[in-house]
């Protein structure tokens, strides 16, 4: 509906706004839903009901937890074994590279991604940060005009 606006209240995980021709998409991203390829399922639904090619739909990543910050288990390090990395024996996840793997794999041009490089727990003093015992969210939102 022309402009309505589409809302993501995330802390730490990623929200992933979509802009197609003649439509708009809000994603929640975090390793849960990244696990279960939610960009790669939204942007099918966008494409099929703007009638677009997935190529010309633009993602807009904004800020969330980043690698540096992002510490994890074995279980949740387990289901994305390429984007894990270890350092001082610590499993960190890099989650905005699984989202950004996801939406390369669901039709997205390179160029037609646009990525925030804040850190949402590194920069508490801007964002809200769930690990950081934050009890606000981050607003973040598209409107189709």
């Amino acid at each position: 509906q022309t402009g309505a606006a589409l809302v993501i209240r995330p802390a730490d995980c990623y929200a992933i706004m979509l802009a197609a021709p003649g439509g708009v998409a809000a994603i929640h991203s975090g390793w849960r839903s990244t696990e279960k390829n939610i960009c790669g399922k939204t942007i099918a639904l966008l494409a099929e009901r703007c009638d677009c090619k997935p190529s010309l739909i633009r993602a807009y990543i904004m800020p969330g937890i980043g690698v540096e910050s992002y510490e994890v288990k074995d279980d949740v390090a387990s289901h994305f074994p390429a984007q894990t990395v270890t350092k001082d024996g610590k499993l960190y996840l890099d989650l905005k590279r699984a989202i950004v793997e996801q939406l390369n794999g669901a039709g997205l041009l390179r160029n037609n991604i646009f990525a925030s490089y804040f850190d949402t727990f590194a920069f508490n003093d801007m964002f809200f940060s769930h690990r950081r015992g934050d009890e606000g969210r981050n607003l973040n939102y598209i409107v189709l005009r």
